[in-house]
């Protein structure tokens, strides 16, 4: 009888002991992860929030005022910056869903980031280059510059995939232009091309390419109409690089730009958001985004919109407006934070259940 009783005894302490101790550890775990995932909430991301959201607000003010045709199923913010699926200087296909996931200001918070991971301080300069597939990330990529009060090097194209600045009335050059005389970024373009096949919209209708370089011409920004890759790349590199005195920290890429990309399979491989290396093609394949990387340059990919918005917790495709205020968090979430403590308690809690059965299994004889 003493014996059962002091069984009985020791079966209890032990699942108390152990419970109260893996108690602690889930609840330590908790904590563990969560500081993981902090919310990015500097005063310079918030404030590219702030201005991405009131560019954002004047692009749709100005559609309204203009009457220009917003569709309101797939764009139901009425913002302007979701085009029609299909236009004359579409060039690709572009996924509904992605373009309107970028219409958050939490990517601008997201892109302040970013540069400060990659080592972007007040005052650096960086390089841009950009399609009209995504108006949204450069808004989010001018607006995070502006917060940081960083010198820009733009190049942009006027090619757009499908959903994205596909209106050949109001392309990416007339959004920029609006955000300009608006005040909400003192940027120069250094260069602007059509985009499309080759940089030069092989991929479009003539017409189509003659009206998009007469209204480059007409903007007075410098016309970019070169359709051999190296070519391209060495005048963007020489665009980027020449008559500053300040070297470039950082390369944002926005969209799938023909040059930026390059010509290799392997592009597809890279990941969304800040790299600091990659494999690089050979030359005659390369993109400007292994041009910078090759120059030890770290470049911020923001193509794989899905892929961003799982990796930093930003809402895909919400319907609720109010989920556009999210914030991303922060992009120094490590895998272990997560992984090892739980294979540690897994191990521990195999430990338990073989004591366990150990403690059950001993006869009182």
């Amino acid at each position: 009888m003493s014996l059962t009783y002091n069984l009985t005894y020791i079966r209890h302490r032990f699942l108390l002991i152990h419970g109260i101790i893996s108690l602690a550890y889930v609840s330590l775990y908790i904590v563990l992860v969560s500081q993981g995932h902090t919310v990015v909430k500097d005063a310079e991301a918030e404030k590219a929030a702030l201005r991405m959201e009131e560019s954002i607000q004047v692009v749709a003010a100005y559609c309204r005022q203009q009457h220009i045709q917003v569709n309101s199923v797939d764009d139901p913010l009425q913002t302007g910056l979701v085009g029609p699926e299909w236009s004359p200087i579409t060039t690709t296909v572009g996924q509904l869903e992605a373009k309107r996931t970028t219409l958050n200001p939490g990517f601008a918070s997201l892109v302040v980031s970013m540069l400060k991971k990659a080592g972007v301080q007040h005052g650096d300069q960086i390089a841009i280059g950009c399609s009209g597939s995504f108006p949204a990330l450069l808004i989010a990529s001018l607006s995070a510059a502006e917060a940081m009060d960083l010198q820009v090097r733009l190049i942009f194209s006027l090619g757009s995939s499908s959903y994205g600045a596909t209106r050949p009335g109001f392309n990416l050059l007339h959004i920029f232009q609006l955000l300009k005389d608006h005040q909400f970024t003192s940027v120069q373009p250094l260069a602007i091309s059509p985009g499309g096949d080759h940089d030069t919209g092989l991929d479009l209708e003539p017409e189509t390419v003659d009206h998009i370089i007469s209204q480059i011409r007409a903007s007075g920004y410098p016309l970019l109409f070169e359709s051999d890759l190296q070519k391209n790349l060495a005048k963007r590199w020489t665009l980027y690089h020449q008559h500053t005195d300040h070297p470039v920290k950082a390369f944002i890429n926005c969209g799938g730009a023909w040059a930026n990309l390059g010509e290799s399979s392997s592009v597809l491989h890279l990941p969304p958001g800040l790299i600091f290396t990659a494999e690089i093609p050979l030359p005659a394949q390369q993109g400007m985004i292994h041009r910078m990387l090759i120059h030890h340059i770290p470049v911020i990919h923001l193509l794989y919109i899905k892929g961003l918005a799982l990796k930093y917790n930003l809402p895909w495709d919400p319907v609720d407006i109010t989920a556009f205020r999210s914030q991303p968090v922060s992009p120094d979430r490590a895998p272990w934070r997560a992984v090892l403590p739980a294979v540690l308690y897994l191990l521990y809690f195999g430990w338990i259940l073989i004591h366990w059965y150990m403690l059950k299994n001993i006869s009182g004889k």
